[in-house]
């Protein structure tokens, strides 16, 4: 496990995960009822009711799942509100940050502290400006991730010349060689102001990523570019089945974590075996159209939009 103020890159952290990722102990804890042996799409959904409020007592029932149009049968169900929970927070570093960085620093170690159940749950920590690195690699230490938050306020301070924003790739490269070697319930969080500057990946890259890792993806605008970036921070939240928000005098990073937290304690897991069972299409990797409703008036689902067999 690496320490709190190492930083890597790309390359390195493509070396560091040939050679198979350092699984901690809520890895083995949260395979849930799903087998090795048979595919399973894996939704996680959020329902309320026509007030905004979490509805939490649903069962197997009262969903209903099509996939590209047809009726899929729910074999797999629970509530995630115990199970063990992977967290990669993504930390814009640009220019455009610098003025709100330290606030939103403070909040994300307080979020730290109240979500991550020790010895149950785990987060990354990624920063992004014209490189995306890993600060912190995957660990259950509160004490780590604050430490690679100092880190990261550290450099940013003492590099005034930063310039560049990879969004899109700190997305993808999360997705791609992390978040796709873990199973269980997974979300990336952004902070950012969604604006990209020179990332090698486009934002429906960075999508397809987040859909083939299984992982929803939380945006937090905040930031002077935010009028930008607004558009694609609510596309790939949307699509990945998270929600989007934005800080204002009336809504803080704090108040917009804690709305996270109870998003991610009332979440449901929905399985089923597509009926190709995962079997790749045409190009080995094919789309699928995903949609779940309820059966009770004015409920609402949030979840993914698909997901891609073979990818």
């Amino acid at each position: 496990m690496l320490s709190g103020a190492e930083s890597i890159s790309r390359r390195r952290l493509l070396a560091l995960f040939a050679a198979g990722p350092a699984l901690g102990p809520a890895l083995a804890a949260s395979q849930a009822a799903f087998t090795a042996s048979v595919n399973v799409v894996n939704l996680l959904a959020t329902v309320r009711d026509e007030n905004g409020k979490f509805i939490a007592d649903l069962t197997p029932g009262d969903f209903v799942v099509e996939e590209d149009g047809q009726p899929q049968t729910i074999r797999y169900f629970s509530r995630q509100s115990d199970l063990p929970l992977t967290l990669g927070l993504l930390v814009d570093t640009s220019q455009s940050q610098w003025e709100v960085l330290s606030a939103e620093l403070a909040a994300t170690a307080a979020f730290f502290q109240q979500v991550l159940r020790e010895g149950m749950d785990q987060a990354f920590l990624t920063r992004f400006d014209e490189r995306a690195s890993l600060t912190q690699n995957v660990t259950g230490s509160r004490a780590k991730l604050e430490a690679a938050l100092g880190a990261i306020e550290a450099r940013v301070r003492g590099n005034p010349s930063i310039q560049g924003t990879l969004l899109y790739d700190a997305i993808a490269d999360s997705s791609d060689l992390i978040m796709k070697r873990i199973k269980g319930r997974k979300a990336l969080v952004l902070l950012t102001d969604g604006e990209d500057m020179g990332s090698k990946h486009s934002l429906d890259m960075a999508i397809a990523s987040c859909q083939r890792a299984d992982t929803v993806a939380y945006s937090v605008g905040i930031g002077t570019h935010l009028v930008k970036g607004r558009p694609a921070l609510q596309t790939l939240s949307r699509r990945t089945g998270a929600g989007c928000f934005e800080v204002s005098p009336t809504q803080t990073v704090d108040a917009i974590y804690q709305a996270i937290e109870e998003e991610l304690r009332n979440q449901y897991s929905i399985g089923y075996v597509p009926p190709t069972n995962g079997a790749p299409g045409k190009n080995g990797s094919e789309f699928h159209n995903v949609r779940v409703t309820v059966k009770r008036s004015g409920a609402t689902v949030q979840t993914r939009d698909g997901y891609y067999s073979g990818g």
